[in-house]
């Protein structure tokens, strides 16, 4: 692993921490596994021009002032990959690299898709957040209450038991 640095806008970096924070992933780990996947989906998008290529440097170099430098441990496969589709691509690497992470906390700006992480860190957070009953007093645990049995009831859950475990009626 080698130390590599880039400039992230302190808001994204922050929810990108709490994030990683709520899910116990080691940060660098989860980045060195996840930068090559996006690589690989620049890779295969169409190239800046020259002109908008110089116009994305500047416009990035300008904005970069209020941001914050933030050190981090990725393979040297993964930093010379990002270095080369970026170049190749037009597209400066601190750029790449927030959108990358705003993608992961926030979804992409196109809308194509959720915020992985936000989502993940939702269900960590409340993992009854996304469910739907649907009666008002309905829970995930209906399937393990039983009122008012008869004892023709019980027979009847026994043999149902019986038969789901051994896949033949015993």
């Amino acid at each position: 692993m080698s130390k590599t640095t880039f400039r992230v806008d302190p808001k994204v970096l922050r929810r990108f921490q709490t994030c990683i924070d709520t899910l116990r992933l080691r940060r660098d780990r989860y980045l060195d596994d996840a930068l090559p996947i996006a690589i690989g989906m620049l890779k295969g998008a169409k190239a800046n021009s020259p002109t908008a290529a110089t116009l994305m440097r500047s416009v990035q170099e300008a904005k970069t002032d209020n941001f914050q430098k933030v050190a981090i441990r990725l393979s040297q496969s993964t930093i010379e990959n990002m270095n080369l589709v970026c170049a190749d691509k037009g597209i400066p690497r601190n750029q790449f690299f927030q959108s990358f992470l705003e993608h992961l906390v926030f979804g992409p700006e196109n809308g194509m898709g959720p915020a992985p992480l936000a989502a993940a860190c939702e269900l960590i957070e409340d993992p009854w957040s996304n469910w739907a009953g649907t009666e008002k007093d309905e829970t995930p645990f209906d399937h393990i209450i039983m009122e008012d049995l008869t004892d023709a009831d019980i027979m009847k859950y026994v043999h149902e038991r019986r038969t789901n475990q051994t896949g033949t009626e015993q």
